[in-house]
Order: C-alpha cells, then sequence, then structure tokens
C-alpha cells in the first residue's frame, strides 16, 4: 500500500483549518447530489478547455475555435450537441473547413440519440456548407474506431473514443508517476482526470475517484484553476457516486478540502455557480428581458423625440422660406429690384 504524502495544503489545513473546513463539509452534504453530474462535468471542462479536449481526444483536422452548441430547426425541438467545434485541414482525414460535434455518452447509443446527431450534422452541412464529422466519447466499447448508421435512407458515420477501464486506470497510473517526478499538471493531465472521473463505469467508478482523491491530496504542482475545477468535479463525483454511504462521502469530502489553499475557501464553499436550476434561470432570463425591453424602450422614445424635433426644424425652415418668399414678392410691388 502506497504511503501518502500529502501536499503543504493538506498538512496546513490539518493543523490550523479543521473548523472552517467542517463547516464547508456540512454545506456539502447538505447538498443534493446533481443527476446531470456527468454531463455538467464535461460540457463545463470542454467550453473551458477546448484545446485540450481536442488533443486528448484525439479529434480531427486543425482546431480553429468552439462554436455554438446549440441550432434551431423549423417544425423540430432544438438540437444541443456537448461540443462542437470548428476545424481546418490537417493533411490528413479533414481536407476543407469543417465542423467536429462531439457527444459525451454512457452506454450504447440509442436510435433516437443516433438521429438528433445525424440532425445536428446535416444542419452545419446545409446551412453552413461545411462537413461535419460526428464524435462520441463513450464508455461502451464497440471494438472498432467508427460504425455507419442509416438515418432517413441516408448513410452516416459515427466515430468513436473510447474510455474503457484499461485506459482509464493506463491514464491514472501515468498521472501519478507524473505526481511523482514532481512534474506539474498540464491542462491535457487535468482533462484526463476528468474524463477518468466520467467515463469510470458504476462498478470500478468509487475506486477511480477514491484514487483521484489521493492523487489531489499529494500533488503540489497544480495551477489554481486545475485546483479549483478539480475540487468541483471531486465534490460532484463524490456525492454522485457515495450518495448511499455517508461516512466515505464526508471522509473523502475532507479530504479533497484539506488539499485546497485556504485562501479558496470562499470560492469552492459553493461553487456550483455554473450549475442554476431551470427556475433560477428563467428568472435571470425573465430579468434580462425586462432590462432589454426597457433599453428598447428608452432608445425608442429617444427616436421619437428626435424625429419630432427634426419635424420642428423642417417646419421652422419652411415658416421662414414663406416669409423671405412674401417679402421678395412686397419688395417686387414696389419697384424695388433684389
Amino acid at each position: 500500500m502506497r504511503i501518502l504524502k500529502y501536499n503543504k495544503n493538506y498538512r496546513h489545513n490539518s493543523r490550523h483549518n479543521i473548523k472552517k473546513i467542517k463547516n464547508i463539509i456540512e454545506k456539502i452534504m447538505a447538498e443534493d447530489a446533481d443527476p446531470q453530474t456527468l454531463d455538467f462535468l464535461f460540457r463545463f471542462n470542454t467550453r473551458n478547455y477546448p484545446i485540450s479536449v481536442h488533443k486528448v481526444l484525439e479529434l480531427p483536422g486543425e482546431f480553429k475555435n468552439i462554436e455554438d452548441t446549440a441550432v434551431f430547426i423549423f417544425d423540430e425541438p432544438a438540437k444541443q450537441a456537448d461540443h462542437v467545434e470548428k476545424i481546418m485541414p490537417d493533411g490528413k482525414m479533414v481536407k476543407r473547413e469543417s465542423v467536429s460535434t462531439v457527444e459525451q455518452q454512457t452506454g450504447k447509443l440509442s436510435p433516437s440519440k443516433v438521429n438528433d446527431i445525424y440532425i445536428y450534422c446535416l444542419y452545419y452541412t446545409i446551412h453552413h456548407k461545411r462537413p461535419c464529422y460526428a464524435i462520441v466519447v463513450t464508455d461502451y466499447d464497440y471494438g472498432k474506431d467508427y460504425e455507419d448508421y442509416e438515418v432517413d435512407g441516408f448513410s452516416f458515420r459515427i466515430y468513436f473514443r473510447t474510455f474503457n477501464r484499461e485506459k482509464i486506470y493506463e491514464m491514472l497510473n501515468r498521472l501519478k508517476r507524473k505526481d511523482y517526478n514532481n512534474e506539474e499538471l498540464s491542462n491535457e493531465d487535468y482533462f484526463r482526470l476528468i474524463c477518468c472521473l466520467i467515463f469510470a463505469k458504476k462498478e470500478f467508478a468509487k475506486d477511480i475517484i477514491e484514487e483521484i482523491v489521493k492523487l489531489f491530496a499529494t500533488i503540489e504542482k497544480i495551477s489554481y484553476n486545475h485546483q479549483i475545477n478539480l475540487h468541483l468535479a471531486l465534490k460532484m463525483m463524490i456525492k454522485f457516486r457515495f450518495g448511499d454511504d455517508l461516512n466515505k462521502k464526508e471522509e473523502l469530502l475532507i479530504m479533497i478540502t484539506k488539499s485546497v489553499h485556504e485562501s479558496q475557501y470562499e470560492k469552492i464553499n459553493g461553487y456550483e455557480v455554473e450549475q442554476k436550476s431551470l427556475e433560477e434561470l428563467k428568472k435571470d432570463f425573465a430579468q434580462q428581458k425586462i432590462e432589454l425591453e426597457t433599453k428598447l424602450e428608452n432608445i425608442k422614445n429617444k427616436n421619437i423625440q428626435q424625429e419630432n424635433e427634426l419635424k420642428n426644424i423642417k417646419n421652422k425652415n419652411i415658416q421662414q422660406e414663406n416669409e423671405i418668399k412674401k417679402l421678395k414678392k412686397t419688395l417686387k410691388n414696389n419697384g424695388i429690384k433684389i
């Protein structure tokens, strides 16, 4: 059994911040686990680390930028992808400017999911006149790199990026070696840890979480953002996977919170700001709508005021022109040449 050499944050907080940590853990324990944890973590991290996503998932083409993940199609519900990026030719698979759409999937693809991916790619192909490469990142091992599906009589290819047990433990062991060698955690390393958390199947997910918690407690060379974001991911996954084991859940939550610098406690003590309930989002949207309507009304009133001022100026000019005409006529009638 490996003896852990805890990082300096863990050692310091174990001596000086136990009471503060317990207060934080009480609040975290009182929160319900988010049923959409896996979806949230994938979307949150692909949005924040797109270049690393491209590298780790070995996506086709040269990365250009991320694209909007929602498309709106007449007579169809809005389609939402997990991650979409514009890609450029790479001299291999991609011959011209294209897009790749990436979906996180646990288990085998359902026909309805295949249909959604097809419609999404069809939209980009028709409306943006760009080829679309469909990628599914999954824990289901198809035993091949891609599969051709038929949708509405059309052949449609989906490429797979598979994270099975062997690959997940291999990545995790490689990252443990980096920590042992005192190497800094890169963006790609961070995203690999996130993939380990997301794609570990239920039967070994708890073991993976515990291993990453131990790594988190020992690693010294980790950036501010990686530390905060990894704490968020571990916190969510601990609640998601250990909901039935309160003692283990508390133990792991204390362990990861000891591993964070005390200056960041305000940040982690409610860091799930990215997750808002539907009602909160509706409320925010309604408020933004009111503010926008108020601004538009003010602009409209200002335009009306300016139009009225222009009309007054035009009327005044017409009045002055008429007075000049009358004056000229009077002068002419009196035999005075102008």
